[in-house]
């Protein structure tokens, strides 16, 4: 995989680096497979349903750039999932979601510029951190260039964490119209490679004396995959008392909630992500999701969307406010 590095950084000096300029930024950080397009189609799709129906005072301009992140909520929106970014994609998708909330007083703004990189190109950077001896050289750094922007100038992070790749799950039987998956980049644990991320990130911003990290939003991806055991082990993402999923992190991702523990956990919220659907797929044998055509049973509005927890969504953009200059 190495020797695309070259060409995607170079492509990727061609794109620009940041296509809104704002003092606030989070991006988006997880491994291989963890839902990183989905849930950036799910949070393009609520940001633009928050400002045509929600929040009268919100609103969003999304631009492409060189990305997909349009196409990734248009596909959810016709019941498909957006495909995988692949790893050896010649350009470093970057794209740029613009939230604003007005208020007689005042205007918060925040960007989140998403770079849809695929989770191998991540895997390379902690392979290299971790044979490194956990010492972040600048040619390593130079190498990896698409990170290394990503971090030095970003206020915090979206982590996406895949509930089913979890070694508890490993064993057990999940739902039987979905295969079990397994993690493919350096490690079988994804909490390893998790943990490994978030060092790096939190280590090069020490190093480098970089803009420090304001907050860390957690989407635990897939649940519908294992709602039923997690449901049964205490360990309830949707447990409003938080306890749920507190002991879901500790005992499928220990290493990676020790670390946002040391980081602070009151300035780290979780989210659970999920998408509904049919036990039929489509003729292709993909998955299809569950569309809905109504806001909800009370309200006629129409609003195409895909069966998904919209409020954490909501909850999710909300968290970012927060952060808003």
């Amino acid at each position: 995989m190495s020797r695309f590095l070259p060409q995607i950084l170079k492509d990727a000096r061609n794109v620009a680096k940041s296509t809104y300029q704002s003092k606030c930024s989070f991006a988006m950080l997880g491994t291989v497979g963890s839902g990183k397009t989905t849930v950036t189609g799910l949070i393009t799709l609520t940001a633009i349903t928050m400002s045509a129906y929600l929040q009268e005072q919100f609103k969003c301009d999304v631009i492409e750039s060189a990305s997909g992140i349009l196409f990734a909520q248009s596909e959810l929106r016709k019941g498909r999932f957006p495909p995988k970014t692949q790893w050896n994609e010649p350009v470093l998708y970057e794209s740029g979601l613009l939230m604003q909330w007005d208020s007689r007083f005042r205007k918060r703004e925040m960007h989140l510029p998403i770079c849809d990189v695929a989770g191998e190109v991540v895997a390379d950077l902690v392979s290299k951190y971790r044979e490194g001896m956990y010492d972040l050289e600048d040619r390593t750094m130079r190498e990896t260039k698409f990170l290394v922007d990503q971090i030095k100038d970003r206020d915090g992070y979206i982590l996406t964490v895949p509930a089913p790749r979890a070694n508890l799950f490993v064993d057990k039987e999940t739902k039987e119209s979905v295969p079990m998956e397994k993690e493919t980049a350096l490690r079988q644990d994804p909490d390893v490679n998790l943990s490994s991320i978030l060092e790096a990130v939190i280590s090069y911003k020490r190093k480098h004396k970089a803009h420090p990290i304001q907050g860390i939003a957690v989407v635990v991806t897939k649940y519908d995959m294992v709602k039923d055991i997690c449901e049964a082990e205490q360990m309830d993402l949707y447990d409003e008392s938080g306890v749920g999923f507190r002991n879901f992190m500790n005992t499928c991702f220990p290493a990676t909630a020790n670390k946002l523990r040391f980081f602070g956990l009151e300035n780290v919220a979780f989210f659970p992500s999920e998408v509904g659907l049919y036990e039929e797929p489509w003729d292709d044998g993909k998955p299809r999701i569950k569309i809905i055509n109504r806001r909800d049973d009370k309200d006629e509005t129409p609003c195409r969307v895909p069966e998904y927890p919209e409020q954490q969504y909501v909850r999710l953009i909300n968290y970012l406010k927060e952060f808003a200059a």
